[in-house]
């Protein structure tokens, strides 16, 4: 019998697991499937899962562990569209847009939205925003998130909604302007941590500083003109809305 701690067992689940829902999905993928493909006992699957939902939270974060190998520790903070680098990360290597697919189709069965699997997911979710947020809060002073306490939420959830945007498009097979969408978004997010380090009175961020002078030595036709932005950047306000 297979015990609980043997990685190899383990493996094999998740390998047979992520193999037969690729092609049948969630819900056309059954446990005696997995077993199956597997070649693991029925009962010994047991030892490792409790259940077809932990099996597949477990195999979104094996699936995103392995899809994200190659970009640890390289920062983005330098690059002078983190936004738009953020997404090549995710379109131009096939695991980890491949997980984006899967878990997009998983949020969008309404019977997943309270499951194990469901949590796992947004778990990534918040993760992916972290590690995005973190090129406008390195080396921001605390007094900028002391005046303004939703900043980085608001950069967080606005960086990921166009990664995201951008992703669902592509998996629609109606592919948008990402290098556009991706440079605005940048830009006025970059914006809104200069006019909150001028209101608090504090240096704006070296990474956001270099990006920004980057902007204003590049060729015209590569640059990103605020008047291409829709409507005022504003100061976040206080209260977390944008002030007119």
């Amino acid at each position: 019998m297979a015990r609980a701690q043997d990685p190899d067992t383990r493996e094999r689940i998740l390998t047979a697991a992520r193999s037969i829902a690729r092609t049948r999905g969630y819900k056309g993928t059954t446990l005696a499937m997995i077993q199956k493909a597997a070649g693991v006992h029925p009962g010994s699957f047991y030892w490792f899962f409790k259940d077809k939902d932990e099996l597949f939270a477990a195999l979104v974060r094996h699936a995103h562990a392995e899809a994200t190998k190659v970009a640890t520790g390289v920062a983005l903070t330098d690059h002078p569209n983190p936004v738009g680098e953020a997404l090549g990360r995710i379109v131009n290597n096939p695991a980890r847009f491949g997980l984006w697919r899967f878990n997009v189709q998983l949020m969008l069965d309404p019977d997943m939205r309270t499951s194990k699997t469901a949590d796992a997911i947004r778990g990534l979710r918040d993760l992916t925003k972290e590690a995005m947020v973190e090129q406008w809060l390195q080396g921001l002073d605390p007094v900028v998130v002391a005046q303004f306490p939703d900043l980085p939420r608001q950069l967080s959830e606005y960086s990921l909604a166009t990664v995201e945007g951008c992703v669902l498009s592509r998996i629609a097979n109606q592919p948008l302007d990402d290098e556009f969408i991706t440079r605005v978004s940048t830009t006025l997010m970059d914006t809104w941590v200069v006019d909150a380090c001028r209101t608090a009175g504090v240096s704006v961020p070296d990474g956001v500083a270099r990006r920004i002078k980057h902007r204003e030595t590049s060729k015209p036709e590569a640059r990103t003109p605020r008047a291409e932005l829709s409507g005022e950047s504003g100061v976040p306000s206080r209260a977390g809305s944008t002030a007119k």
